[in-house]
């Protein structure tokens, strides 16, 4: 009883957090809006995966090889830091309104790389401000979360993991997909509040697959 009173708790939290931040998005955003809305964009991830996290730890699972948990797990690892790193800089990229700056794919109109990619001073500014520069690093890290899912989802076949362990990978795999379509759509047409709200939902069920694939991992590793 203690443990789904924590979780609702979580939940709620992080609903409110949801609601906050809708309210922020589509208005005049003042200085320092895009890092509050990237903040409260990775805290409804973490809250939504701490509560996932909680809710699972006493599930048990069966029997699978030790190493290929322990490869899993670190690919897993490693997709959840460029998860956590992505989470950020939508945050930041929807704060500039960064997604009516380039409205193509995959290149940013004629170009890979904007030319306007460093172009403010101080050097560092620009991954707080230019809105051109987070969004082609919000490109970059999406693309880099779907290769991670992709050889994880390999991996995963080659050791002859578990069924169970392959319903997560196969869901990690499928959410990517989903999401870096979605993503794709939501610049394409301009940033339409539905297809936003849908990126922003598919980011938290994302979150608790990773979450919930981890929590997996490390019972079969323990």
């Amino acid at each position: 009883m203690n443990k789904i009173i924590y979780v609702t708790g979580f939940i709620c939290g992080a609903l409110l957090f949801i609601w906050h931040t809708w309210q922020t998005v589509y208005v005049d955003i003042p200085r320092g809006g895009p890092i509050q809305i990237a903040v409260q964009a990775l805290l409804i991830s973490l809250l939504f995966g701490t509560a996932f996290w909680f809710y699972r730890e006493t599930k048990s699972t069966g029997d699978e090889l030790r190493d290929a948990a322990f490869e899993l797990r670190k690919w897993g690892w490693f997709f959840a830091g460029l998860l956590v790193i992505q989470i950020l800089w939508g945050g930041i990229t929807s704060g500039l309104h960064g997604g009516h700056v380039y409205n193509t794919f995959p290149k940013l109109n004629n170009n890979w790389i904007p030319p306007e990619l460093w172009v403010m001073e101080p050097f560092y500014t620009n991954f707080i401000e230019n809105a051109s520069t987070t969004q082609w690093l919000h490109r970059i890290f999406g693309t880099l979360m779907g290769v991670t899912a992709i050889i994880i989802w390999i991996r995963s076949f080659q050791l002859k993991t578990s069924f169970t362990t392959l319903k997560w990978v196969i869901a990690l795999f499928s959410i990517v997909l989903a999401q870096y379509a979605v993503g794709v759509f939501t610049l394409i047409y301009h940033v339409p509040p539905a297809l936003g709200l849908l990126h922003q939902i598919l980011t938290i069920i994302l979150s608790v697959i990773i979450v919930g694939l981890l929590q997996h991992l490390h019972q079969k590793q323990s």
